[in-house]
């Protein structure tokens, strides 16, 4: 990451990682949200839950940086091959998610 990430882009990254955790949690706990294994009925979260919410806020935060790296033109090689193929299957599960 050495020359592609500064300091303010950590901060930047720590932050949307907090905000968007703490927005899953509440989400999740809402009165429509449908039980799983994280939120086993409404207003109760399991420890799944609980490690799933830095897991997904550091997931977003690292999607937003990798696009942004993409459209200012510092993700190349490798990187950016790994990043796209990424994508691509999280797209293909998405839709067979849904359809499932």
């Amino acid at each position: 990451m050495s020359g592609f990430v500064w300091s303010w882009q950590w901060v930047i990254f720590a932050v949307i990682a907090v905000v968007d955790g703490l927005g899953f949690w509440k989400m999740c706990l809402g009165e429509n949200h449908k039980p799983d294994q994280g939120y086993p009925e409404a207003g109760k979260i399991s420890w799944h839950g609980l490690s799933h919410l830095p897991y997904h806020g550091v997931f977003v935060a690292m999607s937003i940086f990798v696009i942004w790296h993409i459209f200012v033109g510092n993700l190349r090689g490798p990187v950016l091959y790994v990043a796209l193929l990424g994508a691509m299957i999280y797209i293909v599960l998405f839709v067979a998610d849904i359809r499932i």
